[in-house]
């Protein structure tokens, strides 16, 4: 084997190699940002259930004290202190996604959030723990429909 022959192999086994590495840099490369990209969607669809979940829950506790003031049925002071318990709970909750919304999701949506978290502490201003509830109430419920509304179209915008 000539010399000639002998650089041009090992020229080929070089070029070979770089372009394999440089297939790989590309394809972790292009894993990496999509592995990025999922998880961005997940926390972002978290964000969303989480926040419709803890209104409906918000939502279906209400009603039940409601439907029970209503009934005139008394509440045991152990009913009464689990739904505080519960309630404070979703409260809770619904801060820790106004948390992940302010990370994860556009500005206006986290803002949004915020805004509706503000309105409930607002319609707690009322003497009476009934009209708190119902107060509260309305404003929980016009809420999970038009946060599911933004979901799903802020969802769909990025598929």
């Amino acid at each position: 084997m000539s010399s000639d022959q002998i650089t041009f192999e090992i020229v080929k086994l070089v070029v070979q190699f770089l372009g394999a590495a440089l297939i790989s840099w590309l394809a972790v490369k292009l894993a990496i940002s999509r592995y990025k990209s999922e998880k961005s969607w997940e926390r972002q669809i978290e964000a969303y259930v989480g926040i419709i979940k803890s209104l409906t829950e918000l939502s279906i506790l209400k009603r039940k004290m409601l439907g029970n003031h209503e009934a005139n049925r008394e509440q045991s002071e152990q009913e009464t202190k689990d739904f505080d318990n519960k309630y404070q709970e979703n409260r809770l909750k619904i801060i820790e996604y106004i948390a992940i919304a302010k990370i994860c999701l556009p500005k206006e949506i986290s803002k949004y959030f915020s805004e509706i978290y503000e309105e409930m502490e607002k319609a707690r201003d009322y003497d009476d723990y009934y009209i708190d509830l119902y107060s509260d109430l309305k404003i929980v419920e016009s809420h999970i429909e038009k946060m599911t509304i933004y979901a799903q179209k802020a969802l769909a915008q990025q598929r």
